[in-house]
């Protein structure tokens, strides 16, 4: 299904974009009417609601003359992952180490919090009462490791990316060189670059987590608290933000990680491109498209379960609604990582035009030219071609 996603949006990238923003208005103009409909009780939130909507239209006005920016990077992002389509194997291997590591995590947990368990033989009773410094570390690793192991596959369909940008040839078929390269590239030569992207991050979200455990259990002031975690949300989503798009230099240049920071502020900075790069357009269609093959998925899963019957012993007569939900939560999953693929994509494709359109219009004319209309269209003032 994932695949046929991809070739569909394709083919109508722009009108899914739109579809995708007027999606989102419609949904929440289904929700404001519910909320009102439902009593007085509920009126504060249906106007908080009422507020969503407003905001929503006002931003699908503000960014509808963006929509052909959007699908040119969409789609030039979408034809390179489907020329290199082994790369979502990529995705898929990693993400099974990350669930792997997720387990390995919490029966390191379980095993710490067992050991510093002091209990009292005469009253029976435990007190569980871990270490703050364990907590702390344990978090740590968990979020350091998930980190680097987003942006490993992330470096690694840059690397992808950029071969096929500059060296076609070596990028032009599903189990193509340059998907193993890249993918060697990411996990030893640029690994230390991708492991202090992550370190940042890692240690902002660990103590984002403190602030929040502390304010839920109440210690401390509970105002502060709140203020500090949002503030280190805030700064959490900043650097996450940068480290995309230094580590697509990382994956396509092989640059360490505080040259390729440089590179990219350099970069935008000088042409003028600092609100490009603010679009979130095409992931607003990604996860509409991840939304439409999980409900695929599920709907496939009572299919077959109404033909073979295979759960009805087991889940009884709700075996169709519990199913379709089993079913359409690993179609999302699995989409998602695909999907995750293909956004990885789409910034790369942005830092390579704005590094190298020569070297683009070389090799893939046809697309250049679609990039190049569309950029004129949107960014007038904003193109030096």
């Amino acid at each position: 299904i994932s695949a046929g996603a991809l070739s569909i949006m394709t083919k109508f990238a722009e009108q899914l974009i739109q579809l995708a923003l007027v999606t989102s208005c419609a949904m929440a103009f289904v929700v404001v009417i519910s909320l009102f409909s439902m009593g007085a009780g509920l009126q504060f939130v249906g106007i908080f609601w009422l507020c969503m909507l407003g905001m929503s239209c006002l931003y699908a006005y503000s960014v509808w003359h963006r929509i052909p920016f959007a699908a040119a990077n969409l789609t030039t992002g979408l034809e390179a992952v489907q020329t290199n389509a082994g790369v979502c194997m990529i995705a898929y291997g990693v993400s099974f180490a990350a669930n792997l590591w997720v387990l390995i995590w919490a029966l390191a947990f379980v095993g710490v919090s067992f050991k510093e368990t002091k209990c009292d033989a005469s009253t029976g009773t435990c007190d569980s009462d871990m270490d703050p410094i364990s907590i702390f570390l344990l978090i740590f690793s968990h979020y350091w490791t998930s980190q680097v192991l987003k942006n490993v596959v992330h470096v690694t369909v840059a690397g992808v990316i950029g071969t096929w940008w500059f060296a076609p040839q070596e990028a032009s078929h599903m189990w193509s060189p340059a998907i193993g390269d890249s993918f060697r590239r990411a996990t030893t030569y640029s690994f230390g670059s991708i492991c202090m992207a992550s370190l940042l991050v890692a240690l902002i979200r660990t103590l984002e987590s403190a602030a929040a455990s502390a304010r839920r259990n109440g210690r401390g002031n509970q105002i502060l608290l709140c203020i500090v975690e949002c503030i280190l949300r805030l700064i959490a989503n900043i650097a996450e933000y940068f480290n995309k798009w230094a580590l697509c230099y990382v994956g396509l240049y092989g640059y360490d990680f505080l040259t390729a920071g440089r590179k990219v502020v350099h970069l935008f900075r000088e042409r003028g491109w600092s609100a490009i790069i603010s679009d979130n357009l095409a992931a607003r269609v990604l996860f509409l498209v991840c939304l439409v093959i999980g409900a695929l998925t599920g709907l496939v899963g009572v299919l077959l379960n109404s033909i073979t019957g295979w759960a009805t012993p087991s889940l009884g007569p709700d075996a169709a609604i519990v199913v379709f939900f089993m079913c359409a939560i690993i179609g999302l999953s699995l989409a998602w990582i695909t999907m995750g693929v293909v956004l990885s994509a789409v910034d790369t494709v942005i830092v390579s035009f704005a590094e190298a359109p020569q070297e683009f219009e070389a090799n893939h004319p046809r697309l250049c030219q679609q990039m190049k209309t569309a950029w004129r269209l949107v960014y007038p003032g904003e193109c030096s071609f």
